[in-house]
């Protein structure tokens, strides 16, 4: 059966969703055998309030947004129409939106108003959610496949865990500790990178979803988690301030940014699947 491996990214504590203002800008890319470009930059939410955790899907960019009332819904944006709509319109908040593997839902964490955070998805086009997993303290997923998912599970106030989870069976195997908050589909591999951090230094590692095996990439940016991969299989990277890439397993190398664009704080970085737009985000 073919594998989905879909990032997602959530805040995972209670506390953690009082949130700074953030942005969204959108680049075009420029890859080439010496190096990645960044240029034309467009900030594409431009509105004060959170806006954060951009997944790509098609022309479409799919991300949680602060509304006037301080919630948080789903939003999509077209980049090629330059539009934005609003998906879901509820009373408790809605993070980390992906297309589920049968293209038919938005799969995403729902944050309750008793603190529970359930993953459930909705129809595409907007209406009712379907629970999905409401027995876990879910804060990343990625989907594997109809059935199964890699979690990120907030298991109490300090520790967390990449977990594997079948949603018929309701099997749930714990898979490692203390990783960070950024779920990747490795290119060219049935797996899925994570950071796992540990004392003095964190690793980049992947866990193969047939071997059932984890091994250890590189080391991540210090004292960073979140990360984006190219097609190629080149690891992106930021340490706040700039932006950088590495080949296979080497030095980082800056990414070379033009469009004069001020960058501050940058957290989470999405590739759309032509690796020809990446989506920064950043603080106001």
């Amino acid at each position: 059966m073919k594998k989905y491996f879909l990032v997602l990214a959530v805040c995972f504590s209670i506390s953690t969703f009082a949130q700074n203002g953030s942005e969204i800008i959108l680049f075009d890319v420029t890859i080439s055998a010496t190096g990645i470009s960044l240029s034309n930059p467009v900030n594409i939410t431009n509105h004060k309030g959170y806006d954060n955790q951009p997944f790509f899907y098609k022309t479409n960019i799919y991300y949680s947004s602060e509304v006037d009332s301080g919630q948080m819904d789903i939003k999509k944006y077209d980049y090629l129409q330059k539009t934005a709509i609003t998906i879901t319109h509820t009373e408790e908040n809605e993070f980390s939106p992906t297309i589920t593997p049968d293209k038919k839902f938005i799969s995403c964490i729902l944050q309750r108003k008793n603190g529970k955070q359930d993953l459930v998805k909705y129809p595409v086009n907007g209406g009712e959610p379907t629970i999905l997993i409401d027995n876990l303290k879910v804060g990343y997923h990625a989907w594997v496949d109809n059935n199964s998912l890699i979690l990120f599970v907030l298991e109490d106030t300090s520790t967390n865990g990449l977990h594997y989870y079948n949603i018929t069976t309701k099997e749930n195997k714990k898979i490692a500790t203390d990783i960070g908050r950024s779920l990747q589909r490795v290119p060219g591999k049935q797996a899925i990178s994570f950071i796992k951090k540990t004392p003095g230094e964190w690793l980049i590692r992947e866990y193969d979803v047939v071997t059932k095996k984890i091994t250890t990439i590189m080391p991540a940016l210090h004292n960073h988690e979140f990360i984006a991969w190219t097609k190629k299989g080149l690891p992106l990277m930021s340490d706040g301030t700039d932006i950088y890439f590495a080949k296979q397993g080497k030095n980082w190398q800056k990414v070379k940014i033009t469009g004069g664009l001020p960058l501050k704080n940058i957290t989470r970085l999405a590739l759309n699947g032509q690796n020809t737009k990446l989506a920064v985000v950043v603080a106001e």
